[in-house]
């Protein structure tokens, strides 16, 4: 794990992170700071003892199909970090199952915007190697998460989530070690 120091102990924060595998959550809940909260699909909610664990985590459950249940978990998650509970935001919506990235839905950047808190980009590499890249047979490997610098939010509006989304893919994408800064298209 590299760069820590990134992330404040006393400021609202958002991490978002690229999503290469099923470990990802596991490996950000073990090494970050402070416990974080994650936005998952909805169909994770019924999940037995996921769901029970998520719930504890103050986890928000998303309907990617009903854009007013969206909205309502997006105004959640909102008040979730200005009550100084992070969040964890995978901004490709899945896993890439690689070493390259989806392209970021820059919908998923309101959540920061609106509730003005810290974005801490945070590239995961190699995590897929444990999992996916074996037909889904776990195996060891060696993973790297890089903490980045700190993006403020401050300014920045709802209009602008693809220029923010192009900014975070890049500083994120900086750090892979088998794609570079660009994505799968």
């Amino acid at each position: 794990v590299q760069g820590l120091h990134h992330i404040p102990e006393d400021q609202s924060y958002c991490i978002i992170a690229n999503h290469q595998g099923g470990f990802d959550i596991p490996l950000l809940v073990g090494y970050m700071p402070r416990s974080v909260g994650f936005i998952a699909k909805k169909e994770l909610r019924y999940v037995p003892l996921l769901s029970t664990w998520m719930k504890a985590v103050n986890c928000i459950f998303i309907d990617r199909s009903n854009r007013r249940a969206a909205a309502a978990s997006i105004d959640q998650a909102v008040e979730q970090i200005k009550r100084g509970k992070p969040l964890v935001i995978f901004p490709e919506g899945t896993r890439s199952r690689g070493p390259e990235m989806n392209p970021f839905k820059s919908g998923s950047l309101k959540v920061p915007i609106r509730s003005e808190a810290l974005i801490i980009p945070v590239t995961i590499d190699g995590s897929y190697l444990m999992k996916e890249a074996n037909g889904g047979l776990l195996q060891p490997a060696s993973v790297t998460l890089t903490v980045h610098q700190p993006v403020e939010t401050a300014g920045f509006k709802d209009e602008q989530t693809q220029e923010l989304a192009q900014l975070l893919q890049q500083t994120i994408g900086s750090a892979l070690s088998g794609a570079g800064p660009s994505a799968k298209h």
